[in-house]
């Protein structure tokens, strides 16, 4: 009834289902108790990772952003000028 199966390249990693979860949850918590122990690295770096590019994504694309409200949602002749959207 609960299965677990690995996930293919990964080490130390098995995949759980909704199912597992409903089915038997003090099996299924206690395996991912396990795969937060043995990839805590892994998540930690992915996770700083994320966290800097995104930061820098959205500095780096304020301005663009910007410019295309200013020149769709404000000024004399935008076309969606009064609509209080923006991007």
């Amino acid at each position: 009834m609960w299965a677990i199966s690995p996930i293919s390249g990964y080490g130390g990693v098995v995949s759980l289902s909704l199912r597992d979860l409903m089915d038997a949850p003090e099996q299924a918590f206690q395996q991912i108790e396990s795969n937060l122990r043995n990839n805590w690295v892994e998540l930690l770096v992915a996770s700083t990772l994320f966290t800097a590019s995104a930061k820098f994504g959205k500095r780096a694309l304020r301005g663009p952003i910007n410019n295309a409200n200013r020149l769709l949602f404000t000024g004399k002749n935008a076309p969606l000028r009064g609509m209080g959207i923006r991007i």
